[in-house]
């Protein structure tokens, strides 16, 4: 029986060793936990900026001169492009300058895909300057 109770005791004292040695060393320690604490809140405000910018986001703006449209891709965290200019053509490249062959108004889609996953948006443009035949 008293070894039974001999091993808690034992194991109850050696825990408080532990604990008082390691409350000693962090006493003694005090600039290196300062500068820890430092190091931890610069982490934390550097991830709230990054999970701003943590986003594939599609967007773009446009100018139109006659038929002739030139669209400029504002999209964020994206590699590839799909734009369908609602005329039954379509492009891959950022930034395009596109041609409408008949006055109207289309429906503009840029689709993008980045590491943050995909997004899609879409504008109505609409273009006037078509010569009559």
């Amino acid at each position: 029986m008293k070894s039974k109770l001999i091993l808690p005791c034992v194991t109850a004292l050696l825990l408080c060793i532990i604990i008082s040695c390691n409350n000693g060393s962090q006493k003694n320690n005090k600039h290196e936990n300062s500068v820890t604490s430092e190091v931890v809140a610069l982490d934390q405000s550097e991830t709230a900026s990054i999970s701003d910018t943590t986003k594939t986001v599609a967007r773009f703006d446009f100018n139109i001169i006659f038929l002739n449209v030139r669209f400029f891709n504002e999209s964020r965290n994206a590699s590839y492009y799909k734009w369908d200019f609602g005329d039954g053509t379509t492009d891959s490249i950022i930034s395009p300058i596109h041609n409408y062959t008949k006055d109207g108004v289309y429906k503009a889609t840029l689709e993008v895909w980045g590491p943050y996953g995909t997004d899609t948006v879409w504008h109505e443009v609409e273009v006037l300057g078509a010569t009559e035949d």
